[in-house]
């Protein structure tokens, strides 16, 4: 399932939800059912402790500037490839010049807060998608 279907059927469960919450209450919605509402939160917590636990940070100069998602326990990690181009939108350059290490180094922070360098794998820039990998056997990937 790619990102656009789970971003959708977030969004559609979401919707559901307020639907069936507003109409136990005569069309009124309650505080605790906004969208940071005691309820919402609640309808949502497995999911999200589910997804954070597969979340890592990606930063530069010790302050996140993107999200990836563990996809294997071994260290791989998927990322928006975007967000690892330079501040003119350029992304790096993977080929491997003669007598050069060409490897594209990013830190890393798991969930568990141990900080970690990966290297940028490759990406696909039709589909924004990036793949780092890191020396870790303690992801855990999403399921």
């Amino acid at each position: 399932m790619n990102l656009k279907k789970i971003t959708q059927a977030i969004a559609l469960a979401a919707a559901l939800f307020a639907h069936n919450a507003i109409a136990q209450r005569g069309g009124k919605l309650e505080e605790e059912d906004y969208l940071n509402g005691a309820n919402t939160i609640a309808a949502f917590k497995k999911a999200n402790d589910s997804a954070s636990a597969s979340t890592v940070k990606l930063l530069r100069k010790g302050k996140t500037f993107a999200l990836g998602t563990a996809i294997s326990a071994d260290g791989y990690i998927a990322t928006k490839a975007t967000e690892l181009a330079d501040k003119n939108g350029v992304l790096p350059d993977l080929e491997k010049k003669a007598g050069e290490d060409s490897a594209v180094v990013v830190q890393v922070q798991t969930p568990a807060g141990e900080k970690l360098m990966g290297e940028l794998i490759g990406y696909e820039r039709t589909d924004d998608i990036a793949i780092i990998k890191i020396a870790s056997g303690k992801l855990r990937p999403v399921r």
